[in-house]
């Protein structure tokens, strides 16, 4: 099969757009194998479909999803992010240059680390060695520049806490954790500190 072809059969014969997740698991097996060439295809490809740079290099969780199929998002190749992360358009995750910072197991970074259930919401930029903790909800157009705390919500520009996620008020921000959508109220408030 030539590869037009194959990005067709992909494609659907065009009668959809697939997701940049969709497309970033397609080229997993081509990551595995270190086929540079299909990777930088695959790249190539959301670069064409939703104006976004996410390589299939990026490392990413189970879950992850993108608002609108992904479009305008630059992702660092090198970021690191969670299960059932949640990305609106025209978000970047990038690094800035001269920073580093070491992570849980020792190794260097100078890139975002977004872990498990966060919500960055559309336009924002989150930039450099920055951890952005569990449950960390990124408001729209914000510019974070420092760790967040777990089960928070930031806003603004430079980012700041403006409020804490616990069980009294988790049902609020449900809409925002996809991926939990399938718990009920009691199973998904258990997940939350008091």
């Amino acid at each position: 099969m030539k590869l037009g072809e194959h990005f067709i059969n992909i494609l659907g014969g065009l009668d959809s757009v697939p997701s940049i997740q969709y497309l970033w698991k397609e080229a997993q097996e081509y990551v595995v194998k270190n086929d540079v060439r299909m990777i930088k295809k695959y790249q190539n490809l959301i670069l064409v479909l939703h104006n976004s740079f996410v390589s299939p290099e990026t490392k990413m969780g189970d879950g992850v999803s993108f608002g609108y199929g992904g479009i305008g998002v630059v992702l660092h190749k090198n970021c690191v992010i969670g299960n059932g992360v949640s990305i609106s358009q025209n978000v970047t995750l990038g690094g800035t240059p001269g920073s580093v910072s070491k992570d849980e197991s020792g190794k260097n970074f100078f890139v975002p680390i977004v872990k498990d259930n966060c919500y960055i919401a559309c336009g924002s930029k989150v930039l450099g060695v920055v951890v952005l903790e569990k449950f960390t909800v990124i408001g729209a157009n914000s510019v974070v520049l420092s760790n967040t705390e777990p089960f928070s919500v930031y806003v603004g520009n430079p980012a700041r806490k403006v409020k804490n996620i616990r069980k009294e008020n988790c049902l609020k921000y449900r809409g925002f954790f996809r991926s939990l959508q399938l718990l009920n109220d009691i199973e998904y408030t258990l997940l939350f500190p008091s």
